[in-house]
């Protein structure tokens, strides 16, 4: 019993921290990183990314317009991606 309650904290540990965008933009959102920009560039016609970083001011302003935005440009078949810079600077450079 305490293997099962130590994997699903485990578990819910992991996949809190495998999104970065979902706690600030929800699930209209496309995340963006390192590991799948090349994916998720061939994979969308059309996309529009925003470089945010969580704790900017600015960054929280856009987080709900961008939503908002999202859930309009994808009924056009525009992909919106958000990519966290401070996790990420490989792609900032």
């Amino acid at each position: 019993m305490l293997n099962l309650i130590i994997t699903a904290c485990f578990t819910l540990l992991a996949t809190a921290q495998r999104s970065q965008v979902r706690p600030y933009f929800g699930d209209e959102v496309v995340e963006v990183t390192v590991q799948n920009i090349n994916n998720i560039l061939r994979a969308h016609e059309y996309i529009s990314i925003v470089f945010f970083a969580p704790w900017d001011r600015r960054s929280k302003s856009m987080f709900a317009p961008y939503s908002e935005a999202a859930k309009d440009l994808k009924k056009e078949g525009i992909t919106v991606g958000a990519l966290n810079g401070p996790r990420n600077r490989w792609l900032l450079q």
